[in-house]
Parts: C-alpha cells; structure tokens; sequence
C-alpha cells in the first residue's frame, strides 16, 4: 500500500481543521493509500533533526525580533510578507513549539543578530529547495485560545446536522 503524509497545522482548537484533515485522510484512503497526519511541530523537528534547510513565509506584522532591528533593516523589508532561510546556524538555533517558531539570525550588512519569532499560525508557507511542504489557507488571528475554541463551536453548530455531536458539553 503506497504512503502519504498529511502536513497540517492541526491544533486541539479549530473543530474545522480537525474536520478537514479528516476528509483529506478520508479522500487519500479511498485511493488505496496509507496516511499519517503530521503535525506541523513534528515536520520542524524532522527538518531540523536531518540538518535539511528549509525557508518559512510568514506574515510581517506578526514577525517579532529580540532586540529590535533598526529602522534601515526593517524598512527593507515587504511590509505583507517576509522570506527566512533556515540554514546553518540559524537553523541549529531553532526553538519550536506548538504556538511559535523562535531562531538566531543575522540582517543586514553588519549581521546585526536578533531572535526572531513567528506565531505557527502567522507563517503562510513552508519550503524545501523551492518545494512548498506546508501551505496555511487561514488568515491569522492572534485571539486566546478560548475565544477560538468557542467561536469554532459556534461556526460548526450553525449547521443544524451537526449540533448534537456537542449535546452535554
């Protein structure tokens, strides 16, 4: 039987991405395939564990840096979007969690080094040597994870089929 990985942001939270990596398992197993979904942690923690250079997407405005980058670097960059190759040291400093991804770089002539962080759900894409791996479709939002649970509920039960799944919760 022929294997195929899922790559997902999937999240204890979002019952819509649940639902989606579902009917993706769903759709592949009927074509006679075998799926595992990977967590989008455990795919970073592969990359990294292989040493295999990979380049993150993400967002701008949800991209922080520790210290600060001065104004003539941050003034370069795209103000939608900001491409990062994790490569070398970069990519050996990589600390990743559920909720962000954290590593060392250096911008600018002089290398000025900063921690960059990125919320895993800013990030919009994930590649290797061009190849995208990882494509996020949602648009960010950066709410407590509460709020989110709620609001997900709320979405999934507007469809009248689907409110008793939830009855006694």
């Amino acid at each position: 039987m022929k294997k195929i990985g899922i790559v997902t942001l999937y999240d204890d939270i979002n019952i819509g991405n649940k639902l989606q990596n579902y009917a993706v398992q769903t759709f592949f197993t009927n074509l006679g395939y075998q799926c595992k979904t990977i967590r989008h942690w455990e795919m970073a923690h592969f990359l990294i564990k292989k040493g295999t250079t990979f380049d993150i997407l993400a967002n701008t405005k949800f991209v922080s840096f520790n210290p600060e980058l001065p104004d003539e670097i941050k003034s370069s960059f795209n103000p939608s979007v900001i491409l990062f190759s994790l490569a070398g040291y970069t990519l050996s400093s990589v600390e990743i969690s559920r909720d962000e991804i954290k590593f060392e770089a250096g911008f600018g002539a002089d290398d000025f080094a900063s921690v960059v962080s990125i919320p895993i759900g800013a990030i919009i894409r994930v590649s290797i040597d061009e190849n995208i791996v990882l494509i996020n479709f949602a648009t960010y939002n950066p709410n407590d994870s509460k709020t989110k649970q709620e609001h997900s509920k709320q979405i999934f039960l507007n469809n009248p089929k689907n409110r008793d799944i939830f009855k006694g919760q």
